[in-house]
């Protein structure tokens, strides 16, 4: 496994979102009418396995005949039990209870002894239907669809993490901008109220006092806009995950409070370094991006425990599957039959012979059906050999892919701590020139222009900042969720609180 890159900063700021990214991944999980469609199709999916797995109850069956009328006078009741095989070769049993008469000599098969008669036959087709068989492949198949349904739903649960998550990192950088917006609005409005008791006492120009107006003006109307972007982000979020309530509104209605920004850096045990300021209050906000990761055999490894990949293995089943019944359809139909028959009590007698002569009667058949042009079989086996092509085709494609894309952002992730590791020293300056023009202004050496620029440097690399430790946060979850984890794992990783 590749070491894990750390790279952390720390930011006074209000407390952490009401609802944080596992909360927002537990409502998309369990809450979302996306999940709620998924579990209806399992459900059909199941009803449809338990379907055609009914080709294969019993049936029981049940009829009476009489005929009154014509030369022909006879009457008979049947009662009995057919069954489907499916365990021994296509094969069909059944077995019953009838008891008949008839009148006429000629027409005895209607006819039994005085108690009727028990028999039971069985039917084995041997090439056609033999090894396999539509009511089989059927069941099969829709055993199959079943699980893949399952995986789909897995996979398509991962996405809408994916999504939920990506929106929600939306709404934390707008919500981060808007908190250094705010720092920059309390600076002015701060510096305000010393500029005009300067002018007051004419130890200041009065332009100085309006620029300073302007810049609250300017730096107020910027925070409203951010606020309202703040809030559209998280009514986005509440679309795709839906059903959050009082949560996601309070995020939604959420606004930062005037806070002070340092900057600190932390080794991969916590402890601070050297180059942390001596005033870094202990209890700041604190964000440590520790992403582990993935090296090629870990990235294996998930791929093939990966959900989509099963779905589509298991597509590949169905489709082989149905091509071995498109195959045995072309075969001649060959079955084996055989009957065995007892009748109770004793024979019916009509004038000089008796209805039924034998008591216990058995006997076998063989039938046979050659298909000649059979066309609806042949473009059968075309259709499924082109599904069975199309389906392994898409196997191999998909696992190229999301391959190809685990190791981009694989790259991604690593260039990604790098480039926020740097910002964080780069903010970690400005915030430090800043507060040196500050104290510059309050001297006289430098004017409040100047001492603008520095403020709005400062709050651009903070801004740069929190867009790339997001930016980090992102890469690794959309690297996480890409892999296929159990939705119900969490990027515990990635130790982000921003």
């Amino acid at each position: 496994m590749t070491p894990a890159v750390w790279v952390a900063v720390a930011v006074a700021a209000t407390p952490p979102s009401v609802i944080g990214l596992d909360g927002v991944l537990d409502r998309a999980l369990t809450s979302s009418a996306t999940l709620e469609l998924l579990r209806a199709q399992v459900d059909e999916a199941q009803g449809a396995a338990m379907a055609a797995q009914g080709s294969f109850d019993p049936k029981l069956k049940a009829r009476g005949d009489v005929e009154t009328l014509g030369k022909t006078r006879s009457s008979e009741l049947y009662g009995g039990v057919e069954q489907r095989l499916g365990l021994l070769w296509g094969a069909a049993m059944s077995a019953g209870y009838r008891n008949g008469t008839a009148e006429a000599v000629y027409d005895g098969k209607t006819a039994t002894s005085t108690y009727g008669e028990a028999f039971a036959k069985i039917d084995v087709p041997l090439l056609r239907d033999g090894y396999i068989d539509g009511a089989r492949t059927k069941a099969e198949v829709s055993d199959i669809k079943r699980e893949a349904t399952g995986f789909q739903a897995w996979f398509e649960s991962l996405h809408l993490a994916r999504m939920s998550a990506d929106q929600y990192l939306d709404w934390k950088e707008l919500r981060f901008q808007a908190l250094v917006q705010t720092w920059l609005l309390s600076l002015a409005e701060t510096r305000e109220a010393a500029i005009e008791k300067r002018v007051k006492a004419g130890r200041q120009a009065e332009f100085d006092l309006w620029d300073n107006q302007r810049l609250v003006a300017e730096r107020r109307a910027d925070l409203e806009k951010r606020n309202a972007d703040v809030e559209v982000a998280a009514y986005k979020l509440q679309g795709i995950i839906g059903g959050a309530g009082d949560d996601v509104a309070a995020l939604a209605s959420q606004r930062p409070r005037p806070l002070e920004v340092h900057t600190r850096f932390f080794g991969p045990d916590g402890a601070r370094t050297a180059n942390a300021p001596p005033d870094t209050d202990p209890g700041l906000w604190t964000v440590i991006c520790a992403a582990e990761i993935p090296d090629d055999q870990r990235i294996a490894d998930m791929l093939d425990a990966h959900p989509y990949m099963k779905k589509l293995g298991l597509d590949v089943r169905a489709a082989e599957r149905q091509l071995h019944l498109a195959d045995n359809q072309l075969l001649p139909k060959v079955n084996v039959s055989g009957f065995v028959a007892k009748d109770f009590g004793t024979p019916r007698p009509y004038g000089d012979q008796y209805a039924t002569k034998n008591d216990t009667e058995a006997g076998v058949g063989l039938s046979f059906e050659l298909p000649t042009i059979n066309r609806k079989a042949r473009g059968a086996r075309q259709v499924a050999r082109a599904s069975l092509r199309q389906a392994r085709t898409l196997l191999s494609r998909a696992r190229l892919k999301i391959e190809a894309d685990a190791h981009a952002l694989r790259v991604k992730l690593t260039r990604a701590c790098a480039a926020a590791q740097a910002q964080a020293r780069a903010a970690d300056l400005a915030l430090r020139i800043e507060a040196g023009a500050a104290q510059q202004y309050a001297l006289g050496a430098v004017d409040l222009l100047a001492l603008n620029l520095r403020e709005q440097q400062a709050a651009g690399a903070l801004i740069k900042l929190g867009v790339a430790v997001i930016d980090v946060e992102r890469t690794y979850v959309s690297l996480w969720w890409l892999l296929g984890p159990n939705p119900d794992d969490r990027a515990q990783h990635l130790l982000t609180t921003l």
